[in-house]
């Protein structure tokens, strides 16, 4: 009985995930909580999520820990280099989904990754 508890214990769960699976996980979670945070960068407004934001982003993290009111839901990144689309880059990062490193777009990555 003890072996097989054992053996059960050693399962490779990678097999098990298929693509349509790590879908799931990845989006599932997120796309039923409706967003708790609106970033604004410029013009553009993005509505999102504490947890990914904050687990990957210590400005976002830091500008939530430093706010007065606890309830925080609106976050305006002033000085944020070349603005909206290199937010929009950097949030897709945070999000898990891939992102394309090309030439014409690995300065704002880079400038958005130091400013975040």
């Amino acid at each position: 009985m003890l072996f097989e508890e054992l053996r059960f214990h050693h399962l490779n769960l990678d097999s098990f995930k298929t693509p349509y699976i790590q879908n799931c996980i990845l989006e599932m979670p997120i796309a039923d909580v409706s967003s708790d945070l609106t970033i604004e960068v410029g013009s553009a407004s993005f509505a999102l999520h504490k947890f990914p934001l904050v687990s990957r982003s210590g400005r976002i993290r830091k500008l939530l820990l430093e706010a007065k009111n606890t309830k925080v839901s609106r976050i305006n990144l002033t000085g944020l280099p070349s603005g909206s689309d290199a937010f929009e880059l950097t949030e897709k990062f945070y999000y898990g989904v891939k992102v394309e490193i090309t030439i014409s777009n690995m300065e704002l990555l880079r400038c958005a990754a130091r400013f975040m």
